[in-house]
C-alpha cells in the first residue's frame, strides 16, 4: 500500500445557501417568475425583497400561509 499526500491548497469552496423565507412574508408577493438560465423560481415581494426556490425541497420548508399564497397564484 502506498500513502500519497498532497500539499494543502489555497482554494476555498463556498456553497451558496438559500435565504430562508420567513413565515407569512409571501402575503406581500407581487409576482413570481421562472429563471430558465438558473432553473430557479424567483418570488418578488414588497420592498424589492426577492426569494429563490432552487429545488422542490424548498417548498417543503414553507409554512402553511406561504403555501396557500403560492397555490392561489
Amino acid at each position: 500500500m502506498k500513502i500519497v499526500s498532497w500539499p494543502p491548497t489555497d482554494k476555498e469552496m463556498t456553497i451558496p445557501l438559500v435565504k430562508k423565507i420567513p413565515n407569512g412574508v409571501l402575503k406581500t408577493m407581487h409576482l413570481w417568475t421562472y429563471d430558465e438560465t438558473l432553473g430557479q423560481a424567483v418570488i418578488v415581494c414588497d420592498d424589492d425583497v426577492s426569494f429563490r426556490l432552487t429545488d422542490l425541497i424548498d417548498l417543503l420548508n414553507l409554512d402553511r400561509d406561504n403555501l396557500e399564497v403560492l397555490a392561489q397564484n
